[in-house]
C-alpha cells in the first residue's frame, strides 16, 4: 500500500510539473497581442462569411401560423443577403480587416488599430442604416401576400455582431500601441539613471 502511495505521489508530482510547464509555455506564446490579432481574425473572417448568408425574410400569412407555430412556420419569401442590400461593400471591408489583423502581428499596431476600428464603424453604420431599414421593409410584399412580416435572419446579427468585435478590438490594439512607447521610455530611464542618484 505504501508503495502504492508513493508511486501516486511521483505521478502526482510529475502531471503537476508537466502542467506548470505547459502553462509557462502557453505564458510565452499567448501574450495580449497574439490573442487580440487571433480575435480580430476570426471576427474578419466572420464578417466576411455573413455576406454570403440570409440576413433577412418575408413570412407570408403568419397570422395563420400562430396556433402552430411549434409545428411549423409560416413560408419566408424574398430572402436576401446583405450584399443584396449593400453590394460588396463589407466583403472588401472584411477582407481589408484580415489584413490589418495580420499587420497588427508583424507591423504597425497602430495603423492596423485604425484600419479595425474604422472598419468596425463602418459595418455598424452600414447594418444599421442601411441593412435594417431594408430588412424591415415590407411594401412590395404586402401588394402580394397577407398576413406579412419582415424577419431578421442569422447573417444580420453575424454581421452586426462581427464589426462590434472589430470595432473593440481595433481600439484595444490602439490602447497598446500608444501604451508601448511609453513602457519603453519608461524602461529606457530606468536603466540610465546611475546607481545612489534620485529618479
Amino acid at each position: 500500500v505504501a508503495s502504492v502511495f508513493r508511486l501516486a505521489g511521483r505521478g502526482v508530482g510529475i502531471a503537476v510539473h508537466a502542467v506548470g510547464q505547459a502553462c509557462l509555455s502557453l505564458d510565452r506564446l499567448i501574450t495580449p497581442r497574439r490573442a487580440i490579432a487571433v480575435v480580430a481574425m476570426a471576427a474578419a473572417g466572420l464578417l466576411v462569411a455573413s455576406q454570403f448568408i440570409d440576413y433577412r425574410a418575408t413570412e407570408i400569412g403568419q397570422p395563420g401560423y400562430v396556433a402552430v407555430e411549434s409545428i411549423t412556420s409560416a413560408p419566408r419569401v424574398e430572402q436576401m443577403t446583405p450584399t443584396d442590400a449593400h453590394s460588396f461593400l463589407l466583403l472588401a471591408a472584411g477582407l481589408v480587416a484580415l489584413a490589418a489583423a495580420v499587420l497588427s502581428l508583424f507591423g504597425s499596431r497602430r495603423q492596423a488599430g485604425i484600419a479595425l476600428a474604422a472598419v468596425g464603424g463602418l459595418t455598424i453604420i452600414v447594418a444599421l442604416a442601411i441593412d435594417l431599414p431594408k430588412a424591415l421593409d415590407v411594401t412590395d410584399a404586402e401588394l402580394s401576400y397577407a398576413g406579412v412580416k419582415a424577419i431578421l435572419l442569422s447573417g444580420f446579427w453575424l454581421e452586426l455582431g462581427a464589426g462590434a468585435v472589430l470595432a473593440v478590438t481595433g481600439l484595444a490594439t490602439l490602447i497598446g500601441a500608444g501604451s508601448a512607447p511609453e513602457r519603453a521610455k519608461r524602461t529606457t530611464r530606468t536603466r540610465g539613471t546611475p546607481v545612489g542618484s534620485r529618479a
